[in-house]
């Protein structure tokens, strides 16, 4: 997590420069470790807010839904190009990713049995 951090706030975080100009008075290596620190506390927040999933979940997940959709973006980025700029090309485009994208996550859904959580502890 450290170095995957490091190297995302080197990358795209400006590294050790301070996000503002009034700022850059603090030392450049307070700037980092801060960063760096906000951004291993996020990894951590996100890692323990969101469920697991099983490996056959995220592979259905990635065939039945991911897939797909990547497949449509590619066709449809291709349609973009050749139709003539306004109004119409946004339209169509957004036709032909929105609609695949409701219908395959209601086909995701109607699989599952999604509902309210229900704890039995041992008496």
């Amino acid at each position: 997590m450290f170095a995957v951090s490091g190297l995302a706030i080197t990358l795209f975080l400006g590294g050790w420069h301070a996000p503002f100009a009034f700022l850059s008075w603090i030392p450049s290596y307070f700037w980092f470790f801060g960063k760096l620190l906000a951004l291993i506390a996020v990894f951590i927040w996100v890692r323990g807010t969101l469920p697991r999933l099983r490996m056959d979940q995220l592979m259905n997940f990635a065939w039945k839904f991911m897939l797909p959709m990547a497949l449509i973006n590619l066709v449809t980025a291709g349609i973009w190009h050749f139709l003539e700029p306004g109004i119409s090309r946004w339209l169509i485009c957004s036709f032909l990713v929105l609609g695949p994208y409701i219908m395959l996550a209601r086909g995701l859904l109607q699989g599952s049995n999604v509902g309210k959580r229900i704890y039995r502890y041992a008496d």
